[in-house]
């Protein structure tokens, strides 16, 4: 604009009037048509006009809805299109998607040695099986025996009392049994040296014998042919014979029966070499002055033992004690009993017989 003032401004007076007072081309170009002309053109744009609305009317009836392909359609908002477009639009829709490209996977590359993992290993606790409960079996009735009349039991035969064919010696105390055996009961007890009468009737081990008003059996090995001397009769404590010369020391502190017992076996063993009577201790059959001790030792040794327990009735014999070896008349039917180790020939008894009275 500025260049074209510039050129304006270099015109002269005479030229720029009319250039500023010119009107533009069209403009210029209807002014100059004529009538006829202005009227040409204005029914052309009627008739332009006129085939539009024309058109815009019939394309609104086509649209109108109805049936296509035979389908009836009801809903005013819905396009009929031919079928040849709606083949085409099936078709369309029915086509294979083409596959995506295969995105390439990326493999991880391993750095470095994998450490292992360490796994707990689970140890498996058993559980410990409860005893299972045992059932408690009922008890059955049992049927009631029927009563029976009670049966004895039958007692071992004891064989009939045989003829008497001699005489025999008990060389010990010993037991006279009913029958032959240690089943069978005791009749009596006998004491050394006293005479049994025998008969042809044995037993095994068992002798049968008639000790005074009993008939029964005697183990063989307690009975001898041998008669055994005669005992001396125990002299009283008074008007008794004088006591030996061996004994007379040690018959001070003993009581009267005890001095009895002394003088006898002094008298029926004059070889024994000593005695021992009364001393002190407390507790003890010598304390109190009623046991002696006659000192002797081996095969003597049992003479005088045995000779005391035989005559223990009449001499008031209570105890006898030789080589560890004890007999008592509360226990006389068990013969000689074992004693326990005391530690010493002495205290054992084997160098002495010791004598106790009641």
């Amino acid at each position: 604009m500025e260049a074209r003032r510039v050129l304006i401004g270099d015109d002269t007076a005479e030229d720029t009037a009319p250039i500023a007072e010119a009107k533009p081309a069209r403009r210029a170009l209807l002014d100059d048509e004529t009538p006829q002309a202005r009227r040409l053109s204005s029914v052309t744009r009627w008739g332009l006009a006129a085939l539009s609305t024309v058109g815009l009317l019939v394309g609104s009836v086509l649209l109108v809805p109805g049936e296509v392909d035979g389908a009836a359609h009801t809903d005013p908002n819905t396009l009929a299109l031919p079928s040849e477009r709606s083949e085409s639009l099936s078709r369309t829709n029915q086509r294979t998607p083409l596959p995506l490209a295969a995105s390439p996977s990326v493999t991880p590359e391993a750095s470095g040695t994998p450490e292992p993992t360490p796994e707990a290993t689970e140890t498996a606790v058993e559980a410990t099986p409860e005893p299972a409960e045992e059932a408690t079996p009922e008890a059955s009735p049992e049927p009631t025996p029927e009563p029976t009349s009670a049966q004895p039991t039958p007692s071992p035969a004891v064989p009939a009392f045989g003829e008497i064919v001699g005489e025999k010696w008990a060389t010990k105390s010993v037991h006279v049994r009913k029958g032959p055996g240690t089943d069978f009961g005791i009749l009596a007890t006998i004491g050394a040296g006293k005479k049994v009468s025998v008969t042809s009737v044995v037993e095994g081990r068992w002798q049968q014998v008639k000790a005074g008003k009993h008939e029964g059996f005697i183990v063989s090995e307690f009975l001898t042919d041998e008669e055994p001397a005669a005992a001396p009769e125990a002299q009283g404590v008074s008007g008794g014979k004088s006591s030996c010369p061996q004994a007379a020391r040690i018959e001070s502190g003993l009581t009267d029966r005890t001095v009895g017992v002394l003088r006898a076996v002094c008298n029926k063993f004059p070889n024994v070499r000593g005695y021992h009577g009364r001393r002190a201790g407390g507790g003890s059959y010598h304390s109190s002055g009623r046991a002696i001790d006659v000192m002797i030792s081996g095969k003597a040794g049992w003479e005088i033992a045995n000779w005391a327990r035989a005559n223990a009735s009449e001499l008031g014999v209570i105890e006898v004690i030789y080589e560890q070896k004890i007999w008592t008349t509360q226990r006389s039917g068990d013969g000689w009993r074992h004693m326990s180790d005391r530690g010493s020939v002495s205290a054992n008894h084997y160098d002495h017989v010791h004598i106790s009275v009641r």
